[in-house]
């Protein structure tokens, strides 16, 4: 699953991945980002990979999927970043390559954190303000994942 969330007053887009999550899920999600216009201010964004989220996808759609979104209009100004972070490793390795694919210098940067680096991500993005806010949103889904 993918719960997806907009905080327009941040500018902020929060991708929380966790359980199955089917090719149709992912690409509906890409569909939709590209959707997003481009209101003129810099977009954040957090992503993150619940430790047993099982993403049905394979290296190459990966890829795919980082160079289909460096045409987002939202991407279009300058001063916007992206942290992926992931609690497992073939999320952290599919993150590194997501970034290899999407990251534009010129237009905005992309980090790639470990789970227990969330915090220092949400500082990164300038988000320290709402840290508790994000925090609590994400660890329900992080906590149920790990149940399961």
């Amino acid at each position: 699953m993918i719960d997806h969330h907009i905080l327009p007053a941040h500018h902020l887009i929060l991708d929380i991945i966790h359980g199955e999550v089917p090719p149709e899920e992912l690409q509906s999600l890409i569909s939709g980002l590209l959707q997003l216009p481009n209101d003129g201010t810099p977009m954040m964004g957090l992503s993150v990979i619940c430790d047993n989220a099982r993403i049905h996808t394979d290296a190459h759609t990966v890829l795919q999927s980082g160079l289909v979104m460096q045409k987002a209009a939202f991407r279009d100004i300058a001063g916007g970043k992206l942290a992926l972070v992931s609690f497992s490793d073939l999320g952290f390795a599919f993150s590194r390559m997501y970034q290899s694919s999407i990251e534009n210098p010129m237009k905005d940067e992309v980090q790639v954190f470990r789970g227990e680096r969330l915090k220092e991500a949400i500082a990164w993005l300038g988000l320290s303000t709402i840290e508790a806010e994000l925090l609590q949103t994400i660890a329900p889904l992080q906590a149920n994942i790990q149940r399961s």
